[in-house]
């Protein structure tokens, strides 16, 4: 073997082991984040809150029905800036809870809750996709 090379070889062996640093792998997941969250027996406007990805995720739940069978609970999602219903999230006639899911454009919501006779609880989430390194402790939020 003669000396340039060896000069050659250790270069190359040198090279690959300065200055290249591995990047930790990158997963892509989905979160869920609390909009807001209401409470209450009868009817009720919420107030408005901002859906960046317009993906929501709406739970609700009724309970403690004062007349049984005369318990009654709607729950429609508005648009804050035309004042339009955009969608129905949910339905009940006595006690009961579901989740729905609605997609809708970005804006800033509200809930409008009709209901009678019962008390309910809804809670708005909204879906946010995220990018996670391993070994990270906090995700972090892709397009918008």
């Amino acid at each position: 073997m003669n000396l340039n090379t060896l000069f050659v070889a250790a270069g190359v062996l040198f090279a690959a082991g300065c200055g290249v640093e591995s990047k930790p792998a990158a997963e892509d997941t989905f979160i869920w984040q609390q909009r807001g969250s209401w409470t209450g027996r009868g009817s009720q406007q919420t107030e408005s809150f901002i859906g960046e990805t317009g993906s929501l995720r709406v739970r609700w739940e009724t309970r403690n029905e004062t007349a049984r069978g005369r318990g009654r609970f709607q729950v429609t999602v508005h648009s804050a800036i035309s004042g339009r219903p955009l969608a129905l999230a949910g339905e009940s006639r006595g006690v009961g809870h579901d989740i729905s899911y609605i997609n809708e454009d970005p804006r800033v919501f509200y809930l409008v809750v009709d209901s009678a006779n019962l008390e309910w609880s809804v809670t708005v989430e909204e879906g946010l996709a995220v990018t996670e390194s391993k070994g990270q402790n906090k995700p972090h939020q892709t397009g918008r």
